[in-house]
């Protein structure tokens, strides 16, 4: 019975992960739709001769829609991210290792650094070596 609840609770942290990486991808697809709707804007404003304008309002569409491409991608490792710390956590509570909240601390604080320089190198895979060295 301990095994069925382990596995209905792994599929439950899954579950919030993907959900609130949802709610961020959501949220990156408002700002690249916002981003799309400059890049038009500046088409428009380009068809109608002003130039420098258009140009300035198309780059600015395209900020927005990186930047909605990276919100999402960001909420995403957040969501992951936690929910992994938290069942480490957890997994070392059911263990009875308690009441060393000092340690549960740095664990918590080495995975943070772990889990964003993993983010960070599959960011920009181009920029380091097979271990993870920057190149």
């Amino acid at each position: 019975m301990e095994a069925y609840g382990q596995i209905e609770e792994g599929l439950f942290s899954r579950a919030k992960a993907r959900v609130a990486g949802v709610a961020g991808s959501a949220r990156g697809a408002i700002q690249r739709g916002k981003g799309q709707l400059h890049k038009a804007a500046g088409s428009v404003v380009n068809a109608l001769g002003e130039t420098e304008a258009g140009d300035r309002i198309t780059a600015r569409g395209d900020e927005m829609v990186d930047a909605g491409r990276k919100s999402g991608v960001a909420a995403k490792q957040a969501s992951i991210k936690a929910s992994i710390i938290k069942g480490v956590i957890d997994d070392l509570e059911k263990l009875g290792l308690q009441g060393a909240e000092e340690l549960k601390a740095e664990i918590q604080k080495e995975l943070n650094i772990i889990f964003d320089e993993y983010f960070k190198i599959n960011a920009n895979p181009e920029n380091y070596d097979a271990q993870g060295n920057e190149l």
